[in-house]
């Protein structure tokens, strides 16, 4: 009998060896990293728009810019605004370009903005997004154009943009 519980006792220790063996493996995996790719380069990008006197908005000045053969994705916005109290900033969008068969066509995303208070320039009004946008290459290869709005057309609004994501071959 000694022989036999001998027996089961080592066979009891071989297989938990092997139950702990193959558990600490498989919880203690080899992590995967996505190593350099070069089909995707990080972009960071910005741009200003100005609303001068007279006029309540401004459209299409260039932000970033899209390489040939590439699409840009844009993973986050951000905008920040001055304008003169009294002049509140209402809207601010990027105009996203897309090649369609005729050519491109504009697409436009509001960035939502907040007023922060007032600054040494002026009223201050900010605005950020986490997003994912696919910009194609433009005229003259601009890909994100910006977009500003106000009240009335008093005074000088100055609205930087910045966008950053990257690109991948097309």
């Amino acid at each position: 009998m000694t022989s036999a519980a001998s027996f089961v006792e080592r066979a009891a220790v071989v297989l938990g060896a092997c139950l702990l063996t193959t558990s600490a493996l498989a919880a203690y995996s080899t992590p995967v990293r996505d190593v350099e790719n070069p089909a995707r380069t990080p972009v960071a990008d910005s741009g200003t728009t100005t609303v001068d006197p007279g006029f309540v908005g401004v459209f299409g000045t260039p932000i970033a810019e899209v390489p040939e053969n590439t699409r840009l994705v844009v993973e986050y916005v951000s905008v920040s605004c001055t304008t003169n109290a009294g002049n509140p900033v209402v809207v601010t969008s990027l105009g996203i370009v897309e090649a369609v068969a005729s050519g491109t066509i504009t697409r436009n995303f509001q960035i939502p903005i907040q007023y922060q208070g007032t600054g040494a320039f002026g009223a201050v009004y900010v605005g950020a997004l986490a997003t994912r946008l696919y910009a194609d290459r433009g005229l003259s290869g601009v890909g994100v154009i910006s977009a500003v709005q106000r009240a009335n057309g008093t005074g000088t609004t100055s609205c930087t943009f910045s966008v950053s994501g990257h690109t991948v071959n097309i």
